[in-house]
């Protein structure tokens, strides 16, 4: 029976220290500062947390940077050595192959056919200088036939003139006696 006795006791205990946290108004918690050097030597730590991580970032950029430096190099050495290769192939390449040949006969048909169109607008050049010629010419008679008409037209007045003179004369000759 004794054992009957000490679990109520328990309980009124367990009671008692929940009704005392019910009392209590609940608060949230917050750090609990020492004093004012240790609140410094915080801040300090955070400081020196930030400028670690910042400068571990900084390490890793420049890591990435150079990784990517590195790949880039190495892929245009890849691209110069292939450019290497293929211009030994294409350079010391014998000019053997129909497709030499088949070329060879492209080319001259086209320096033909060049020749061909050189002569063409030779003869189009040479028509048009005689065009060019054929209307000064044209011109020079039009002002050539207009000086001439100005010259006749001058005659014909200095004619009227003069038998103006003479009408003018025989009248008075007619009038004298």
């Amino acid at each position: 029976m004794p054992k009957k006795e000490k679990q109520p006791i328990a309980k009124k205990k367990n009671k008692d220290k929940l009704e005392k946290e019910k009392k209590k108004p609940l608060k949230p918690r917050k750090k609990k500062i020492v004093s004012k050097k240790n609140n410094k030597i915080d801040h300090e730590n955070t400081l020196k947390d930030k400028m670690l991580h910042e400068m571990r970032y900084q390490k890793q950029m420049e890591k990435k940077k150079i990784i990517m430096w590195f790949g880039v190099a190495c892929f245009m050495l890849l691209i110069i050595f292939a450019w290497i290769f293929n211009l030994k192939n294409s350079l010391f390449k014998k000019n053997t192959s129909p497709n030499q040949v088949r070329w060879h006969t492209i080319s001259q048909e086209f320096n033909k056919k060049i020749e061909n169109i050189k002569e063409g607008l030779d003869v189009l050049e040479d028509q048009e200088i005689d065009q060019a010629m054929q209307e000064n010419n044209i011109q020079n008679n039009q002002t050539n036939l207009n000086n001439d008409v100005n010259i006749l037209n001058q005659k014909i007045e200095e004619l009227e003139k003069i038998i103006k003179e003479q009408k003018t004369e025989s009248k008075i000759d007619t009038k004298q006696p």
